[in-house]
């Protein structure tokens, strides 16, 4: 039987077995055929796009489908398929999986997939699974609805109970209790990245809203801005590796857990390395061109500001009219004393260390 598209998640992955399968039932299909149905200039073109050396443009991944016998929606999926792949950035996969989602046949061909989906999308799906070691958790919605924070609807909570149930992240016992299963949560590589994605936003998106809903004294956030080298920075990952670890542990060692709490450690740059001379040079030069309009920048109405105006006599004295002023720096710490020197060094050595920005 011929590989259905709608079965994949990865278009190279397709490509490579249903060639696989057209070679194997004799009917002369080769690359160079293949490249004369597409009309590809390269009879290899096909080898090379399976082996993850070419990609496909979306007119090419048209050319494609029709060379393969795609059609309909078949043909659409592939399509969006190569969009998905290829993605550079997470807002074009994003839209590319939600598309690819709305198709029937990947509704029917990828059920647990649209579950992972599901359960990385909103925040409430982890956190009911965790609320289920509770030792008198009860696989009600309403029970369940009214202990999240913020509280959701019974329809979101039994639809969040049937997908835990269908991944195996929540099991029923022979006595019809619901506890937590031992399956792992983990989806193929051609979606994780989306998955994975959607839950770190969901889960951010609680923290910036806890600020607001939960009181300071049931909550503990904190953030420290470090300047690390690269031997620095991999270090403090080990380290934030190390204790989820920690806490990890400690969470499988309480006993009786009652209430779901949500631990977000974010590591990211807010430096780096200048852009080459040349981008920075076409950055300046684009940033320079003169434009339709006649508004002036700011650069140039800080000038015009600093123009004499219709300003009182009194503030039109220069400053550095002021004997004090007029003496230059070099001269005034020239004088410095060993004593002001010490706290200087002081004062700088406490200034270049980092300190916790906003805790609470």
């Amino acid at each position: 039987m011929a590989p259905d598209v709608f079965y994949y998640l990865d278009y190279r992955a397709f490509l490579r077995d249903l060639y696989a399968h057209k070679k194997a039932e004799g009917r002369g299909f080769s690359y160079r055929s293949f490249a004369r149905r597409a009309k590809l200039g390269s009879p290899s073109f096909l080898k090379l796009v399976i082996e993850g050396q070419r990609n496909l443009s979306l007119e090419m991944a048209g050319r494609f489908a029709s060379a393969l016998g795609l059609t309909g929606d078949a043909a659409d999926y592939f399509r969006v398929l190569v969009e998905l792949n290829q993605a550079e950035d997470s807002a074009t996969r994003d839209a590319a999986y939600d598309r690819l989602t709305a198709f029937r046949g990947y509704r029917n061909a990828q059920r647990l997939d649209a579950a992972h989906a599901e359960y990385h999308a909103h925040w409430y799906l982890p956190a009911i699974r965790e609320l289920a070691t509770r030792p008198d958790f009860e696989a009600d919605p309403e029970w369940v609805a009214d202990r999240m924070r913020p509280p959701i609807s019974n329809a979101e909570a039994k639809k969040a109970l049937d997908v835990l149930l269908e991944l195996g992240l929540l099991v029923r016992r022979e006595d019809g209790r619901v506890t937590q299963g031992e399956a792992v949560l983990t989806t193929g590589a051609e979606t994780r990245g989306v998955h994975i994605f959607r839950y770190h936003r969901a889960m951010i998106g609680r923290a910036s809203a806890s600020l607001d809903e939960i009181p300071g004294a049931e909550r503990d956030i904190s953030a420290v801005t470090l300047c690390l080298g690269p031997a620095g920075i991999e270090k403090l990952k080990e380290k934030v590796r190390a204790f989820r670890r920690e806490i990890i542990q400690l969470a499988t060692q309480e006993k009786r857990p009652r209430d779901v709490v949500q631990v977000n450690v974010q590591i990211f740059p807010l430096s780096g390395e200048p852009a080459k001379p040349a981008a920075r040079a076409a950055r300046t030069t684009s940033s320079t061109k003169p434009t339709s309009s006649a508004k002036p920048t700011s650069s140039s109405r800080a000038v015009s500001s600093a123009k004499p105006s219709s300003a009182k006599p009194s503030s039109a004295k220069p400053s550095s009219a002021k004997p004090s002023s007029a003496k230059p720096s070099s001269a005034s710490s020239s004088k410095t004393t060993p004593t002001q020197t010490t706290t200087a060094r002081a004062a700088r050595a406490k200034a270049s260390t980092p300190v916790a920005k906003a805790e609470e």
